[in-house]
C-alpha cells in the first residue's frame, strides 16, 4: 500500500473515532479487559494495554491511529503497578467466518454475507435461545466487519465455564455423524429442530423430483410418485409433520426390491447432519482468553464498522450497507484500479477495471482501498 492511500485510510479511520463515544458501551468493562492494537503497514500487535476507564482509551486511539481494535473475551482482577492480571471469567464467543463454509471459495461476497447469516441465525435463535435457553438480553450480537458474525454471552452461567466445558459445546455444534438410532435418541433441541427442517427441504425436494444424494433416478421417481399419493389423501399432515416422520413414512410405504429403507434413510439423515453443522470457528468458543474484535471498531480490511446489534435489528442488517459508517460521505475520490473486481455497496454496483482512473464515492473508496484494489491518485 503506497503511503497517500495508507494516508487516506487513516484520516477516515481518524474522523470516525474522533466522534465514537464509548461512555455508554458498558459491557466493555473496560478495567477487566485487556486491550491490543494492529497498525497499518506495520507487522506485530502492540498488546497488552489495559484502561481505566473509556477517556482513557479513546485518548489511546485518536493518539495511536490504529487499524484494528481487539479486547479481550477474558475479565481479569488488573494491577498495572505490578504488571500483573488474575482470571476472573471470559465471554462465551461464537465466531461464524464465511471462509469456513463448504463451498466459499466459489462464492461471491455478497453470497457469502447472506449464507453466513442464515447460518448465524440458527446458531443465535434455535440453539442459543431455544435450546441453550441463553437470555436474549445476554446476547451481543456484532458484525465483524468483513465476512462473519460473532455472538458475546454476557451471563455468568457461560462466563463461568472452563475451557473443557466450552470444547464439549463446540463438539455438540460440529457433530456430522448420526445414525438413524441415534438421531432418535436426541431430545428435542435446536440442533434435531434444524435436522428436521433440512430433512424436511429433502423430502420436497423428492416430491419436486429433484435428485437427492444421488438416489438412483427410478427410486426417486417412485419416490414422487408416492409422495403425491400421501398428499392426496392427507395434505396437511404432509406439511404438518417434522421431516423425520414423512421420510420414515414415505420409505416404510415403500417396497423396492434389492433397496434398503433403512439405508437410504440413515444416508439421508448423515447428509442432512452434515448440512446442520455450525460453521463456528471452534477455537474462539474453546478458548478462556481469546482476543475479539472490539465492538464499534473499525475493520481494515473493509473500512465497515463492528456494528452491534440485538437479533432483531440483525434480521433487519445488510452488512454491506447498514455497516458503512454514515459521516463517509464526503467528495468523490479519485483512484487508480490495481485490480479488475465487482462488489455491491449501498444499493450500487462497482464494477471495478484493472488500469483505469476512477471516481469513487468516499465509503467505496476506503472499501476498496482497505482491500488493496485501489490507490489513491
Amino acid at each position: 500500500m503506497d503511503d497517500k492511500t495508507e494516508k487516506f485510510i487513516t484520516n477516515l479511520f481518524k474522523q470516525y473515532y474522533d466522534g465514537l463515544d464509548l461512555s455508554n458501551e458498558h459491557y466493555l468493562d473496560i478495567k477487566e479487559r485487556e486491550f491490543a492494537f494492529t497498525y497499518l503497514n506495520r507487522d506485530g500487535m502492540d498488546r497488552p494495554r489495559y484502561f481505566d476507564n473509556c477517556d482513557e482509551l479513546h485518548r489511546y486511539i485518536m493518539d495511536k491511529l490504529p487499524a484494528a481494535i481487539f479486547y479481550s473475551t477474558a475479565h481479569y482482577r488488573i494491577d498495572k503497578v505490578y504488571e500483573q492480571k488474575e482470571w476472573m471469567k471470559a465471554d462465551l464467543i461464537f465466531d461464524l467466518d464465511a471462509d469456513h463454509l463448504p463451498g466459499a471459495e466459489s462464492m461471491s461476497y455478497a453470497e457469502m454475507l447472506d449464507r453466513i447469516k442464515i447460518e448465524f441465525y440458527d446458531l443465535v435463535k434455535g440453539i442459543l435461545i431455544d435450546d441453550f435457553r441463553v437470555d436474549e438480553k445476554n446476547i451481543l450480537i456484532t458484525f465483524s466487519g468483513n465476512r462473519g458474525y460473532h455472538a458475546h454471552i454476557h451471563s455468568d452461567a457461560f462466563q463461568n465455564l472452563d475451557a473443557r466445558s466450552r470444547r464439549s459445546i463446540t463438539t455438540y455444534l460440529g457433530l456430522s455423524k448420526i445414525t438413524v438410532e441415534q438421531y432418535n435418541r436426541i431430545g428435542n433441541n435446536g440442533m434435531k429442530k434444524r435436522i428436521d427442517s433440512v430433512l424436511k427441504r429433502l423430502y420436497e425436494d423428492i416430491g419436486n423430483g429433484k435428485t437427492v444424494y444421488n438416489l438412483e433416478p427410478e427410486i426417486i421417481k417412485k419416490l414422487q410418485e408416492k409422495i403425491k399419493l400421501i398428499e392426496k389423501k392427507n395434505r396437511s399432515k404432509a406439511r404438518g409433520s417434522n421431516g423425520y416422520e414423512l421420510l420414515k413414512e414415505l420409505l416404510n410405504s415403500m417396497k423396492i426390491p434389492d433397496v434398503d429403507q433403512m439405508a437410504i434413510l440413515n444416508t439421508l439423515i448423515k447428509n442432512s447432519m452434515d448440512l446442520s453443522v455450525i460453521h463456528i470457528d471452534a477455537p474462539v468458543t474453546g478458548d478462556i482468553k481469546r482476543l475479539i474484535r472490539m465492538p464499534l471498531s473499525l475493520h481494515p480490511k473493509s473500512g465497515f464498522v463492528v456494528k452491534k446489534m440485538d437479533l432483531n435489528s440483525f434480521e433487519k442488517f445488510t452488512p454491506t450497507k447498514d455497516a458503512i459508517h454514515k459521516g463517509f460521505t464526503g467528495s468523490s475520490i479519485s483512484a487508480r484500479v490495481l485490480e479488475n473486481t465487482t462488489y455491491t455497496l449501498n444499493d450500487k454496483v462497482f464494477d471495478l477495471k484493472k488500469g483505469a482512473l476512477i471516481e469513487l464515492p468516499e465509503y467505496a473508496a476506503l472499501f476498496f482501498a482497505c482491500r488493496n484494489y485501489i490507490s489513491i491518485a
